[in-house]
């Protein structure tokens, strides 16, 4: 018999996380604040912002639980807005649907 385990841990830097785990090598005593200095945030590859209050991040490195925010980038170019990157696991097309339907109903010009 097994047991499944589902989990959603973060991508993180694996520079960081190689500097933290040295820093417990070096001082096992070290405590969350000592951590989230090296490892402030999770990184996804995506390159979109993390909007998650640094206290709710250091909240989730403690207890596990939680979520990140994340938002898209943005450039404004020549009057127009350009999605420069956008949240992990976030479907461009879809977005693209999004703006459609709201251009349809008159909600964007």
């Amino acid at each position: 018999i097994a047991v499944g385990m589902a989990t959603d841990i973060p991508p993180h830097n694996l520079g960081e996380i190689a500097a933290a785990c040295v820093l417990l090598l070096d001082q096992p005593d070290s405590d969350l604040n000592a951590l989230c200095e090296i490892i402030p945030a999770p990184d996804y590859p995506s390159g979109a912002e993390i909007i998650t209050p640094r206290e709710e991040l250091r909240k989730l490195y403690q207890t596990g639980n939680g979520g990140v925010r994340l938002r898209a980038r943005f450039e404004r170019e020549n009057g127009d807005v350009v999605i420069t990157a956008l949240p992990h696991q976030v479907s461009g097309a879809r977005i693209m649907e999004q703006i459609a339907a709201q251009m349809r109903d008159k909600k964007l010009p």
